[in-house]
């Protein structure tokens, strides 16, 4: 057993923040140590649960944390990997515990396991006094043939009882084992960038539809996007689709009104605001570069209360919206959430006491507002399951993002208030090209309170998104290992790295991934923890590998197998713009770099660029002899991440014709116009360009052939 041990030289604080899985320093990416200020050490000790008001109460609170972990009987989660035995151990308030230890596992789908083991067989792990106490700590080994899932371990001894979380995994998960396409390859557009001439001023579902068929005849496979989660998109409007309002539900914004069969078969219902006002007032959104993502939504949700109401007085439509609310009872309470935010005009931290309660009972917000948003939950998941059936049918799948976090004031943070930290943001330290740190705003889920559910919240975000998706990426997955904190009143360069369970957050990933027969590829790059990437391949996590972030004048251009490959990243320069530099100046006036990381910068830029000719030409995708073209280089690099052993190839669909406005640039917010750029062409140029059909010809044909070009 791992006790505390007071005597340790080091200052109290230290071991506290040790206890607590907080680190007390880290190395940046120029390799320098920086060590948290004890005031930060405290900050995020507070938002763990530690009683420490002040420094002098370190003492104290590391001699509670002792007792608290010695007098354990088990670990809130024990995960036995498959063809390995249940390995998990027990504290028992003696010194010699004689007797026999009773054991029983209840299995997720139903039935039970029981015994009962002499503890003098068991394998000692340990011992340590607790007020003074003896304890000791004996390793259990349970079979090997366990089936998947999630289960309940209850243990006897005497009147000591415990229970803990079972989780049975895969070791691998989906995929890793030769299930899915090979060499696939696929374009990524952000849904509201690429709309129609019948859209209403964005993409949506039914583009997201449409794309894909096209896509699968191109021969592609994976049609990928931003996240879909809902969006405040009215006060606030925050349309980063990386701080939803909850990642356990849809984006009603991208519903296709029009096409839905209501709209056809309740016209009589929805007189003086149905199609033809909806058509006419829509035309104005198709204007402009921006998406207006407010305006939208008003027409949109004025839309919802019409149809809403509509389909209450029908009794056929009303018993199947009844139905799905009954299968999904989370859908009312979001409902209600966002009702009471209109009502209120008001973050939920700021309503009364008996709403901020993560519960809301009918009748007490206006039951056409709460009707309109269950409404609107259950035409998003309609035509999002349609437009994942309808890309299925034609070949092609869709690869979804799970971001990090979800807003601060969001319907995930009101209902499951005992998953997150309060008080704390997430975000990233310091580097050349953020100076201050990042600070992403929106509060971290808590490492060890989440085990106590069995990390349920987690499980529920990976199930919702691996339904309808065939591959998900997990946004910043060193967080399945520790994450970047921020104290709120602290700056972000401020920050400490916390400790998360690893092995049972994997064992999610996994059990998840292959319940729903979905890849899993993890955002890892820049620096990570050592450990991360040995354990995504243990595992069966696919890694990223980008061209323009991975591009090294020293060494060779060399793909890894099993890899999500692409030119770059939507938060990236498009490739265009890169190779002209055109956001080493653009980032110089922003103030996120100074005059000498700009000439740095600069000077990298073009050996970056004399080192990708280079190598495309030692690969056989570029011919020797004059400086190349840019289009020349783009689709040479086409061709040779094409060949690589790659698993799948992903190509930004308005990379195609060389688009250099980015859609998002990191850090930076006024101005910008981040997360609203409609795309330059919709989708009915994109599919009659003979451009755009020609250069994906070039990826496919690569991506059918054997050679290891780029590889």
């Amino acid at each position: 057993m791992r006790a505390l041990e007071l005597s340790d030289p080091r200052p109290a604080l230290e071991r506290l923040a040790e206890a607590w899985g907080v680190a007390v320093a880290y190395r940046d990416l120029e390799g320098r140590l920086r060590r948290a200020r004890p005031e930060v050490l405290l900050a995020a000790l507070r938002a763990l649960g530690a009683p420490v008001a002040r420094e002098k109460d370190v003492q104290a609170a590391l001699e509670e944390r002792e007792r608290d972990i010695g007098s354990r009987l088990l670990e809130p989660v024990v995960v036995a990997w498959e063809g390995e035995p249940a390995q998990f151990v027990v504290r028992l308030p003696a010194a010699q515990p004689k007797g026999r230890l009773g054991l029983r596992v209840v299995f997720e789908q139903g039935g039970q396991w029981s015994a009962s083991l002499p503890l003098d067989v068991l394998e000692p792990a340990g011992a340590a006094r607790v007020d003074g106490r003896a304890r000791v700590a004996l390793r259990c080994r349970l079979g090997a043939d366990w089936p998947t899932g999630y289960h309940r371990l209850e243990i006897g001894w005497g009147r000591c009882e415990g229970r803990a979380h079972l989780f049975c995994a895969p070791k691998r998960a989906w995929g890793a084992r030769g299930e899915g396409p090979e060499r696939a390859w696929g374009v990524f557009v952000p849904l509201y960038a690429l709309s129609r001439s019948r859209s209403w001023g964005s993409g949506d579902y039914t583009v997201l539809a449409e794309l894909a068929c096209w896509l699968a005849a191109q021969g592609g496979t994976f049609l990928a996007t931003l996240p879909l989660l809902p969006l405040f998109l009215e006060e606030p409007c925050e349309p980063s689709p990386y701080v939803p309002v909850s990642r356990l539900m849809w984006n009603e914004f991208y519903v296709d009104i029009p096409a839905l069969p209501e709209v056809r078969d309740l016209p009589a219902a929805v007189q003086g605001s149905g199609p033809p006002a909806w058509r006419r007032r829509a035309t104005s959104l198709r204007a402009g570069p921006l998406v207006d993502y407010r305006a939208i939504w008003r027409l949109k949700r004025e839309a919802f209360g019409a149809l809403a109401g509509a389909v209450a007085a029908s009794p056929g439509w009303s018993a199947a919206l009844r139905g799905f609310l009954s299968e999904r009872p989370l859908v009312v309470q979001y409902a209600r959430f966002r009702a009471a935010l209109e009502c209120r005009g008001a973050p939920w931290a700021r309503w009364p006491e008996r709403w901020r309660s993560g519960a809301l009972r009918a009748g007490e917000v206006p039951q056409e507002r709460e009707r309109a948003y269950a409404y609107a939950q259950w035409a998003a998941t309609r035509q999002l399951q349609e437009a994942v059936a309808r890309a299925r049918r034609a070949g092609a799948a869709l690869a979804l993002d799970l971001p990090l976090g979800c807003h601060p004031s969001g319907f995930d943070t009101w209902s499951e208030p005992q998953a997150f930290v309060p008080g704390i943001h997430a975000g990233a330290p310091p580097d050349p090209f953020f100076r201050r740190g990042q600070d992403w705003s929106f509060a971290p889920l808590h490492p060890q309170r989440t085990r106590e559910d069995g990390h349920a919240y987690f499980r529920r975000c990976l199930a919702h998104q691996m339904g309808p998706a065939s591959l998900l990426r997990l946004d910043h997955v060193m967080a399945l290992h520790r994450l970047y904190w921020i104290p709120e009143g602290f700056a972000a360069s401020d920050g400490v790295y916390v400790r998360y369970p690893a092995e049972e957050l994997y064992a999610v990933v996994a059990i998840e991934s292959r319940r729903q027969g979905c890849l899993v590829v993890g955002e890892d790059l820049g620096t990570v923890p050592r450990e991360l990437r040995p354990m995504m391949r243990r595992h069966g996590l696919s890694r990223m590998y980008v061209l323009q972030f991975s591009a090294s004048p020293g060494r060779p251009l060399r793909v890894p197998a099993a890899c999500v490959a692409s030119w770059n990243t939507h938060d990236m320069p498009p490739f265009a713009a890169f190779w002209a530099a055109q956001d080493i100046p653009q980032a110089l006036a922003a103030g996120r770099i100074d005059a000498r990381r700009a000439e740095a910068e600069q000077r990298r830029r073009e050996a970056v660029r004399r080192w990708l000719v280079r190598e495309l030409r030692r690969c056989g995708a570029l011919p020797a002899g004059r400086t190349p073209r840019l289009v020349e280089v783009f689709e040479a690099s086409l061709e040779a991440l094409g060949a690589s052993p790659a698993r799948v190839v992903q190509v930004q669909l308005e990379d195609l014709w060389f688009e250099r406005r980015p859609q998002n640039v990191p850090g930076t917010t006024d101005g910008a116009a981040n997360w609203r750029r409609r795309a330059r062409y919709d989708l009915e140029r994109v599919r009659r360009s003979p451009t755009v059909r020609r250069r994906l010809g070039r990826l496919r044909r690569a991506r059918r052939g054997t050679g290891g070009k780029g590889g």
